[in-house]
């Protein structure tokens, strides 16, 4: 209905945040803790004691939930980073722009991004992002090194069919952290362009010559085979000439 209430923080995490945030086009949620937010004038009715979120969901409506309520000390407080709604994007460290280490921009800084939370399908939204092919591979454990002295995003939440990071819930670290060699993401995408398209393109002709190729010598072998068999037969049904044959009584 049109009923409005608080949220109890039994059970909040950074998922349920960033599905908040991302909700109310703010951007991605910003690491914080209880004490950071008061509100003066509290909404004295509460109508969930908890959400469940996975972080991918667009609204906190398509969380699961449960009813009931709490005291005014345990509600629910959300903090958004502000101009965090369309975060640059890049990958570091790697062969090519579709493998490296995982960063973003903000506050005109490159950071880079927490192994935590991060799979598959957060690999295919960076790499579609980029222009890249589907994603290969998650590297994990510092793989591409560890990049610039801040570590922006502590967790990470898309469900795969996002086309930017930014669309995904995320969560800003609240300090600047100390890059960690076991912390820093990484991603292999396949690599596309015309590059690429002119590799594919080399191998399906190579592998048309050597088709080409095999069956047209295959192809003389079998020629040159019946040839030969048909003038062996020829020989061996020829009658002798007269001079062979004169040869032969006057032996």
């Amino acid at each position: 209905g049109n009923e409005h209430g608080t949220v109890c923080d039994k059970d909040w995490g950074s998922q349920d945040a960033a599905v908040v945030c991302k909700e109310l086009k703010c951007g991605a949620a910003m690491e914080m803790e209880k004490r950071d937010l008061t509100f003066s004038s509290p909404v004295k009715n509460s109508l969930l004691t908890s959400a469940f979120c996975s972080g991918s969901e667009s609204s906190l409506s398509k969380c699961g939930a449960r009813m009931g309520s709490c005291a005014l000390s345990d509600l629910a407080k959300v903090s958004c980073a502000p101009d965090s709604g369309n975060l640059e994007l890049r990958l570091e460290g790697g062969n090519s722009h579709c493998d490296g280490r995982v960063e973003v921009r903000y506050n005109n800084t490159w950071g880079s991004v927490s192994q935590y939370k991060w799979d598959m399908q957060e690999s295919n939204v960076v790499c579609r992002q980029l222009g890249c092919g589907e994603a290969r591979a998650v590297m994990r454990d510092g793989h591409f090194g560890l990049g610039s002295s801040v570590v922006w995003l502590s967790a990470t939440h898309c469900n795969g069919s996002e086309t930017r990071l930014s669309d995904c819930g995320l969560l800003i670290s609240r300090d600047l952290l100390s890059p960690d060699a076991t912390e820093a993401v990484g991603v292999i995408c396949e690599v596309t362009g015309p590059l690429s398209t002119w590799v594919r393109t080399f191998v399906v002709l190579r592998g048309t010559f050597y088709f080409l190729v095999y069956t047209a010598i295959h192809l003389s072998y079998f020629i040159i085979g019946k040839r030969s068999s048909k003038n062996w037969g020829l020989r061996k049904g020829v009658p002798k000439s007269d001079e062979v044959m004169e040869e032969e009584v006057v032996v």
